[in-house]
């Protein structure tokens, strides 16, 4: 079968849109094998193309939870059939762990990503004794740590009951860090 691949463009579909939503909302395989021949679904979404003559999509579900589609159409009718549908199921299910498992190591490798560059700040803390360089250090490892411009550290001042930038902050002048003061 043709495969059609499109245009590396985002379509954005609701579960009450298209085929995908069809498949999110029932959470059920949609095989089409005339797609000129099917209801009215194929014009609800974004994707309308006369080039789709059949049409199977599988529901991506890991432990009762759905996490995507796979889809596959053919420019021809009567493309795909009952058979194909059961091995695009069983590839779905691998799948489905697999987009999962790699989504959880993506969060996780952020998180540990995060932890270490707060270790990276704490230890900086801990070796400064002179507050200057230690604003200085932490300025930098905190822009580092979260991928910003400038970074730094406001003491609370009790009396002007505000917010007090200390020098240096990184990634701004001196001068203008002098002047940096949020009222509370």
């Amino acid at each position: 079968s043709d495969l059609y691949v499109s245009e590396p463009e985002l379509f954005y579909y609701r579960r009450d849109q298209g085929y995908p939503g069809w498949i999110a909302r029932k959470c059920q395989p949609l095989l089409l094998e005339d797609t000129s021949r099917s209801d009215p679904l194929s014009r609800t979404g974004p994707l309308i193309d006369p080039r789709v003559g059949s049409y199977l999509g599988v529901p991506l579900v890991v432990q009762s939870r759905l996490v995507g589609t796979l889809e596959v159409t053919s420019s021809a009718t009567h493309a795909f059939n009952t058979d194909d549908q059961a091995v695009l199921v069983m590839l779905a299910e691998h799948a489905a762990v697999a987009l999962d498992n790699a989504r959880a190591y993506q969060v996780q490798a952020g998180r540990v990503e995060e932890l270490a560059g707060l270790q990276r700040v704490a230890e900086s803390i801990s070796v400064l004794q002179d507050p200057e360089r230690l604003y200085a250090r932490l300025g930098q490892r905190l822009a580092e740590v979260m991928g910003t411009e400038m970074a730094g550290v406001l003491l609370y001042d009790r009396d002007g009951q505000r917010l007090v930038a200390q020098k240096p902050v990184h990634g701004m002048v001196d001068a203008v860090a002098a002047r940096f003061i949020i009222p509370l």
